[in-house]
Parts: structure tokens; C-alpha cells; sequence
């Protein structure tokens, strides 16, 4: 996966996908960083609405006329624009990075005051914006991962001591489960989101995290076979 600035150059990024298409086999597509929250301190995109900007959207047509993926970063606050992307361009393969990213769904945290005491209100939205996407927009899957940054209020990263697998399986248990059986273990897979996640947890431990909270969930060897790999190699053409 690469990067284009759709949002700059529009349609003018086709000999750029057509270069990394040419230069590497294994190239499969774009990922294009939206997320923006007022509520949070510190962003990664200069300002909201990245997905609905007429010129981003006339270089992303370029994705489907190319056989490209588009995995899309966002705040959790952001899926409507999501949906309305998925929904406008149907023949294109959206994956959802880091379940959306809730922000301090799991707890409070300093970057973002905004949100201090609403886990409740934001698990409602997040849910609610999600489940529409599953249901009416079957080019969309999820990348199910990326919840050890600190930003979605677990304090993890805040530890003298990093957790145990155990207490990492217990606490992204709900959000997990829940997205996976929103849209089946057939459009979702995990991911490490490493090194980022680092400052949480070790590699390792997440993983055997995944291992653990799917095993006790009781779900069968082939959807779990699907969660690891499957749906990874479906999506990626792996």
C-alpha cells in the first residue's frame, strides 16, 4: 500500500499509480490519512472533510478503473463522510483502518478534553455509524487493530508496567467482537498497526491477545482463519 494526494492533484496521480503499479507486483493500492476531530489536541489531517473534496474524489474514481484498494484513516466522528464515499463509488474496495478509530471510547484521555465522560455517547455513535456502513455498503471491510494508541483512553501507554495479554484481550474485547460480528469475520481482519502500537504493548503481546479473546468468544477455526489471514488475502489479492 502507497499514498497519493488525491486532494491536490485529482486525476493528475493516474501516472503515479500507473508508475507504482509498473514498478512492484505486489502493489494493491492507496491509503489517504482524514482523520480530524475538533475535539481532539493534536491531528493527522490538516482539516475535516478530506473524503468529500470534489478534487479527492476525481482522483479516487482512478481506483476502481486501476483494480486498486483504498484503506481509509479516520476518526470515528468521520464515518458518515465514509459512508457517503462508499456508497458514491460501490465498485471500489474500502478497508476501514483501525475499527475507525473511536476516540476515548475506552476511557478519558488528555488529547481529547472534548470527549472527557461521553464513552458512552461515543460507543453509541461509533456503533450506530458502523453498522449502517455493514449493511448497505458491502465494498467496505475493516481492519480490526489499532487501539493501542493512547488516544482511545485505555491508559496503556501511561503504565510503569505493560499489560499482560490477558488484560489486553479483556479491554478491546467489546469493540472487537462487536465489529466483527457487525461485519462478519468475511470482511473483517486483524492487524498489528506496529510500531505505533509500541507505546502500549509488545507486538507479541497483542497478537496472542487477538488469539485469546477470539478463542474465548468461541468463534470456529475458520473464522478465525479468515481474522488472520483469509480476509487479508481476499481484500489484497495476497
Amino acid at each position: 500500500m502507497g499514498t497519493a494526494d488525491l486532494a491536490q492533484f485529482g486525476a493528475g496521480v493516474e501516472p503515479l499509480l500507473l508508475a507504482c503499479k509498473a514498478a512492484s507486483p505486489n502493489y494493491r493500492g492507496i491509503r489517504c490519512t482524514a482523520s480530524y476531530d475538533s475535539h481532539v489536541a493534536e491531528n493527522f489531517a490538516p482539516k475535516p472533510g478530506l473524503y468529500m473534496q470534489p478534487k479527492f474524489r476525481e482522483g479516487f474514481a482512478l481506483l476502481e478503473k486501476h483494480g486498486l484498494v483504498f484503506d481509509a484513516w479516520l476518526f470515528s466522528s468521520q464515518l458518515p463522510d465514509l459512508y457517503d464515499l462508499a456508497k458514491s463509488f460501490p465498485n471500489t474496495t474500502i478497508v476501514i483502518d483501525h475499527i475507525a478509530t473511536p476516540v476515548a471510547i475506552l476511557g478519558n484521555t488528555v488529547r481529547a478534553p472534548g470527549y472527557t465522560g461521553k464513552q458512552g455517547e461515543i460507543s453509541a455513535k461509533w456503533q450506530a455509524d458502523m453498522a449502517r456502513i455493514a449493511l448497505e455498503c458491502s465494498n467496505v471491510n475493516v481492519k480490526v487493530g489499532g487501539s493501542a494508541i493512547p488516544l482511545l483512553g485505555h491508559g496503556f501507554d501511561l503504565r510503569d508496567k505493560p499489560p499482560t495479554s490477558e488484560e489486553v484481550a479483556r479491554v478491546f474485547k467489546s469493540t472487537y467482537l462487536w465489529t466483527i460480528e457487525t461485519f462478519g469475520p468475511g470482511r473483517c481482519m486483524f492487524e498489528s498497526n506496529f510500531p505505533v502500537d509500541k507505546v502500549s504493548m509488545s507486538y507479541t503481546v497483542l497478537w496472542n491477545a487477538y488469539k485469546r479473546l477470539t478463542k474465548e468468544a468461541g468463534l470456529s477455526s475458520s473464522d478465525r482463519a479468515l481474522l488472520f489471514c483469509g480476509t487479508a488475502k481476499r481484500v489484497y489479492r495476497l
